[in-house]
């Protein structure tokens, strides 16, 4: 009597380019996958817990500017949406001597880490008070803030000015989006 395949998949999405050879080492209980870079490469991993619904990222080379990794560490996922949502509060901003004029770039930089068909919402502190700034390529996700909120749009950008303290609203965004 043949025994039936259980099946899954390990995808790296946007990795291959870089990969020049895979190795594997099977021990009793774990799998151990080892890849050889090309000499070129410059990546950042994600690594995702799709049951949690998380995406962590981890840069590789080159490394990112402060600001953004200060993003990186706020990121939350919302797959369903295919959405990142992140917060900065006036403290990240003096702990890397930035502004909240850098936060375009540090977005960019994200946006390179492989979330560059992914919605990123960043809500952050300033001393006019709390805003929002999201990317999307989605105009749906783009009409669904302006929605949400008043917001100027311009090309993928949404700037709004949300009412309310950082991390309620970043909760009302998870639920809402």
């Amino acid at each position: 009597m043949e025994q039936q395949k259980k099946t899954f998949a390990v995808k790296l999405k946007g990795l291959a380019p870089w990969i020049s050879e895979i190795q594997y080492e099977k021990e009793e209980r774990d799998l151990t996958l080892y890849f050889s870079l090309k000499r070129d490469a410059e990546i950042n991993i994600i690594v995702e817990d799709g049951g949690a619904g998380h995406k962590l990222f981890s840069p590789a080379t080159p490394p990112l500017g402060a600001l953004s990794q200060k993003l990186i560490s706020s990121v939350e996922y919302k797959p369903n949406s295919d959405l990142y949502i992140a917060s900065l509060c006036r403290q990240d901003f003096q702990a890397c001597g930035a502004t909240s004029l850098a936060l375009k770039d540090a977005v960019e930089e994200l946006k390179q880490c492989g979330g560059e068909n992914s919605s990123l919402l960043v809500l952050l502190e300033t001393g006019k008070g709390t805003q929002g700034l999201l990317w999307s390529k989605r105009p749906e996700v783009r009409e669904k803030v302006k929605m949400l909120e008043q917001g100027t749009e311009k090309g993928n950008w949404v700037l709004f000015a949300p009412k309310g303290p950082l991390p309620s609203l970043r909760e009302a965004f998870k639920a809402r989006l």
